[in-house]
């Protein structure tokens, strides 16, 4: 059979997401936590033909499957399962940027939300972030889908980690979540997510996120307009200097409707203010449909949870918008060549 789909790259698109460029950010923490380990960098990545002054700079831009390497030697060389949280609780301000500083400057709580969910992509290209509210507890996702390869649970630990501490900054250190989800399998060591995160960790989810009290959401913090309204632009020069294409942005919109529901091109084009015939055309022009971005961003999803998590294959379904495991698996072969069950055999964390 001939996989329809063959590669962690995006079917039609012009630019691979791995070649996309993201701010190097918390990976310039990467040579000084491996120090700590008493492990020298320059022995882990000069070998592999990566030069160390690309993590000098947190706002340098490279590519992102480069700078899932760079985090995948240093775990693997660390023999740390929990190396994304060792990078998180070094993070300061200056690794997160224009995003973080968007963050701390809102208002509120909501506010500051909002900001990181409009900018997310500052920090982090693959993948979204948005904001539930259910039965008096708000839910902050972090739907990730980049091509992180053997990187990805340092990654997800990673960005959960900061964006703790973040939370922390905003509301007081005596705020802790209510429950703290991850998408991959539950390390040996469990306990050390948990004290960590001040909370109970859920391993195997379908998403990563971090619950807390709805309330929480109207909690203020002082800050100047004029100061917002900086940051708003400055926030805006630098999401043109990533030159963002329009299939990346209905990726992103797909991606957070999947995580609501069953997406359909009107529910997309309201997520990106346009209309059906607008989207459609758009797309058209660049020789892509929405149905081919919408089977790329299920297969990028479903190809992380069956790599980095136990989950069922029938929860996987669900959350791609499948009504039937029979049918995700018809559609993943489909993708792949392999049924979702060997392909978590061949890629699967063992």
């Amino acid at each position: 059979m001939t996989p329809i789909l063959q590669d962690t790259s995006d079917e039609g698109v012009s630019v691979p997401l791995a070649g996309r460029l993201n701010r190097v950010g918390a990976a310039a923490l990467v040579p000084s936590v491996l120090r700590d380990l008493g492990i020298d960098p320059a022995g882990v990545l000069t070998p592999a033909g990566i030069d160390m002054a690309v993590l000098a700079d947190p706002e340098a831009l490279i590519p992102i499957g480069d700078l899932a390497r760079i985090v995948g030697l240093a775990a693997k060389a660390s023999g740390r399962p929990d190396f994304g949280l060792l990078i998180a609780d070094r993070a300061q301000a200056q690794q997160a940027g224009l995003l973080g500083r968007l963050f701390m400057s809102a208002d509120n709580l909501r506010d500051g939300l909002h900001a990181v969910i409009r900018y997310f992509h500052l920090n982090t290209r693959g993948g979204v972030a948005l904001l539930t509210v259910e039965r008096g507890f708000a839910e902050m996702r972090l739907a990730l889908d980049g091509p992180y390869g053997d990187a990805a649970t340092m990654f997800e630990d990673a960005v959960a980690g900061i964006f703790f501490h973040h939370l922390r900054a905003f509301l007081g250190d005596g705020w802790y979540p209510a429950e703290v989800l991850l998408s991959h399998t539950s390390e040996p060591d469990a306990e050390v997510y948990r004290r960590f995160f001040g909370a109970p960790v859920r391993f195997d989810a379908l998403c990563t996120a971090i619950l807390f009290p709805a309330a929480d959401l109207a909690r203020p913090m002082i800050v100047r307009e004029r100061e917002r309204q900086r940051l708003e632009a400055a926030a805006t020069t630098a999401s043109s200097r990533l030159d963002i294409g329009f299939d990346e942005q209905v990726r992103w919109a797909i991606r957070k409707q999947l995580a609501h529901g069953k997406p359909s091109v009107e529910s997309i084009a309201r997520e990106l203010g346009l209309g059906r015939r607008t989207l459609n055309r758009r797309l058209a022009e660049r020789g892509l449909t929405v149905v081919q971005l919408l089977q790329s961003v299920r297969f990028a999803t479903a190809r992380q949870l069956l790599v980095e998590s136990a989950t069922p294959l029938a929860e996987i379904a669900t959350a791609i918008g499948y009504e039937e495991p029979s049918i995700f698996s018809n559609a993943f072969r489909n993708w792949s060549g392999f049924s979702p069950s060997d392909w978590r055999r061949q890629h699967g964390r063992s």
